[in-house]
């Protein structure tokens, strides 16, 4: 499915629609549309900082497990920095926000969404390939290690987390306290490696 956006085309790929589909009916928790709502925030975030510093991407492409952009015009260190930092902030201001509702009005309703976008922003925050975090470490040391190096960098420091991760989860596992979210986290890590350029 494709479709223009403030002058930006938007792809959306069938196996990604066919997959959110796919886990918005297996749900059991209600807790997969409150998690698309707030990475689709992150995401405007980062699209809106782009658009804000005059580097309108020219195709966003909604892919399983990713967002990907063409930009037009490279922006700067500074403006890559700024939209890397922006998609986090989005989440962990809302996060903020409702929490403050909460505690000001004793109401508990938007306390789940509120500790999920706290989540999904710190989260994103790590330092790690595919991330923000690892993007703006990237960007960071970027100038004095160069590109090639940063990124292998990077890469390493995800891959040890990786294996940091899987171990606690194998360790969980032979206590008999599975926690398959952490192994999905391992795979997302080991993937983001794999698949990022």
């Amino acid at each position: 499915m494709r479709f223009r956006l403030f002058g930006t085309d938007i792809r959306i790929s069938f196996l990604f629609l066919a997959l959110l589909c796919a886990v918005i009916l297996i749900d059991r928790t209600g807790i997969v549309v409150p998690m698309i709502g707030a990475a689709a925030l992150h995401e405007a975030g980062h699209l809106f900082c782009l658009w804000f510093v005059g580097a309108a991407p020219k195709e966003v492409s909604l892919v399983p497990g990713s967002v990907q952009l063409t930009v037009r015009g490279y922006p700067t260190t500074r403006q890559q920095l700024l939209v890397s930092v922006t998609g986090p902030a989005v989440n962990l201001f809302l996060a903020v926000l409702l929490a403050v509702h909460c505690a000001l009005y004793d109401e508990q309703t938007y306390l789940p969404f509120c500790l999920l976008n706290a989540l999904f922003g710190l989260f994103n925050l790590l330092p790690f390939a595919g991330l923000d975090g690892g993007e703006i470490l990237l960007i960071l040391i970027r100038r004095k290690k160069g590109e090639q190096k940063s990124r292998w960098m990077i890469r390493l420091i995800t891959v040890i987390c990786a294996v940091l991760v899987l171990v606690a989860a194998i360790l969980q596992t032979v206590y008999g306290q599975t926690n398959y979210g952490t192994y999905l986290v391992v795979l997302y890590l080991i993937l983001s490696v794999l698949l990022k350029r």
